[in-house]
């Protein structure tokens, strides 16, 4: 299954049963952007479905964010065991909201935010230790505050 091209949008009318190791295709730009397929009153009838059964290729805007894979009306069966994986350097999961649509959820990889975290941190730290106004402008800038001999 794959809703379109560049991103698209598949209209269906009435329901879609998945088999089991059924392959889909999404091409992914902003939450708002992505590939989709809409449902809004039919029945999606999931078969066991797991992380790798997707393929999702990233846009320019790809990002954090909830996208809606399929808005469906109502949903039966479940989904596998396998729901999480990455996207590039991005942790993914795939889920069913309240809405009944099948979401996949993208958030940045925890280790890329931590050390983003512990940087600031140990910056703030030189500066506050030092209270020297030049040494923390040095640190933000990148430029030693005081001109070379």
């Amino acid at each position: 299954l794959s809703p379109g091209n560049s991103p698209g949008i598949l209209n269906l009318s009435g329901n879609l049963s998945l088999a089991p190791g059924a392959k889909m295709d999404y091409e992914l730009d902003t939450p708002q952007s992505s590939d989709q397929v809409l449902m809004p009153s039919g029945t999606l009838i999931l078969s066991d479905q797991q992380f790798s059964d997707f393929s999702f290729q990233t846009l320019g805007g790809f990002g954090r964010g909830e996208y809606i894979l399929i808005d469906a009306g109502s949903v039966s069966g479940k989904l596998g065991s396998i729901l999480n994986g990455k996207i590039g350097v991005w942790d993914a999961s795939i889920l069913i909201n309240n809405n009944n649509n099948l979401v996949l959820s993208v958030v940045p990889e925890p280790s890329t935010l931590a050390l983003l975290v512990a940087g600031l941190m140990v910056g703030y730290t030189i500066c506050y230790a030092k209270r020297d106004r030049l040494y923390c402008l040095w640190i933000v800038r990148g430029r030693h505050p005081l001109p070379a001999d």
